[in-house]
């Protein structure tokens, strides 16, 4: 589970911009289950009417209840008045203007999702089993940030491949699919030759 996540969007009284319908429901329900847990609180969720059960086939992880002392999320809001003044987390496919924070949700490959907030912070993400799994990365692929990292975070391509070769032990074949799943999680950037650390990853330090 990416509790690290989880607990950034159930602090605020966040909105939560995204597309992706399943990712949504999803993330409604994790953060949920966040706060009925940590707060000891029952959730009333607005737009109830909205959730097709079909998307979400597993047990509900917290107790529904809509009274003065439920904290209110809200599902699929789409103008401003759907929200009220006192809510907690609310997702929607447009950037309302409300809320204290903002967490916006962008689809990079199959079940990937980065998911960037309004402090400056990024995750990775994919949904398994109705939970959101942070994308943890793996040795190889924090030494290729690395590797980047020391060539002063701009490299041409083969140079990074060549020394990766060496240092890692690995085909450039291999090489090259982890420089490409690094570009989907928004890592890195490949352009004209070169591979560019992304600006808001200054190396290959974890969050």
């Amino acid at each position: 589970m990416s509790d690290n996540l989880i607990n950034e969007l159930s602090s605020n009284e966040t909105l939560f911009v995204s597309y992706y319908y399943s990712l949504n429901l999803i993330t409604l329900f994790e953060v949920s289950a966040s706060i009925a847990k940590k707060e000891n609180q029952e959730i009333c969720i607005a737009n109830f009417g909205k959730i097709i059960w079909d998307f979400y086939p597993w047990e509900i992880p917290f107790k529904i209840s809509c009274t003065p002392s439920s904290v209110l999320v809200v599902f699929e809001a789409e103008k401003e008045i759907d929200i009220p003044e006192k809510f907690r987390f609310a997702t929607s496919s447009k950037p309302l203007k409300v809320g204290k924070f903002k967490a916006n949700a962008i689809k990079k490959g199959n079940n990937i999702y980065n998911i960037f907030l309004s402090n400056g912070k990024q995750y990775s993400v994919r949904m398994i089993n109705g939970k959101l799994i942070e994308i943890k990365l793996e040795r190889d692929e924090e030494e290729l940030l690395k590797i980047i990292d020391e060539l002063g975070g701009e490299a041409n391509i083969k140079e990074v491949i060549a020394i990766a070769e060496r240092r890692l032990e690995e085909s450039k074949e291999k090489i090259r699919e982890k420089l490409q799943f690094l570009t989907q999680l928004e890592k890195i950037e490949i352009k004209q030759g070169k591979i560019v650390l992304a600006k808001h990853n200054t190396g290959p330090k974890r969050k």
